[in-house]
């Protein structure tokens, strides 16, 4: 069963619970797992305003609202923002279930975005590589400078940043 406390279920249960949670008068904070990257994991509790503020600010830096690539578990904090991101832009984001490729060739938007955490190329021999149509922007730093490595980029529509 589909919860925001704490956050469980697929993306499009998650989206569809934030959607309603976004449009309430005055909602409960989110309770939701961090996935452990930088440690143990821990519950935090987010409330409407701290998500709105870093999604609105997120958009703002990248220059504009867009449609959104989750290729991240939805019910830790960096999938749970993708999908708040994309609640916000108004946009249905686009979930990966097979390639990156695929999923990235299946955005419509005018502007788009996927959020990568470093972590899976920690020990990985391979970089996931950056199709030319989609933008790039890598959050989740802690592993990258454990592990030293980010992922490649090629093509002149892909930026990259990373914080």
């Amino acid at each position: 069963m589909a919860s925001l406390r704490p956050v469980s279920g697929t993306a499009a249960e998650i989206l569809a619970l934030l959607r309603e949670w976004d449009a309430a008068d005055d909602p409960a904070p989110l309770s939701v797992e961090t996935s452990g990257s930088t440690g143990t994991p821990k519950r935090v509790l987010l409330s409407r305003a701290a998500m709105r503020t870093s999604a609105d600010a997120t958009h703002a830096r990248l220059g504009g609202v867009g449609q959104w690539l989750l290729n991240l578990p939805p019910a830790y904090v960096a999938g749970l923002q993708v999908l708040f991101r994309s609640v916000r832009a108004g946009t249905d984001p686009v979930v990966q279930d097979g390639s990156f490729e695929d999923a990235a060739a299946a955005m419509t938007g005018a502007r788009r975005y996927v959020s990568l955490v470093p972590t899976p190329w920690c020990g990985s021999s391979t970089a996931m590589p950056c199709p030319a149509s989609t933008p790039c922007w890598s959050v989740g730093h802690g592993s990258t400078r454990r592990c030293g490595r980010v992922p490649s980029t090629r093509g002149s529509g892909w930026s990259r940043r990373t914080g």
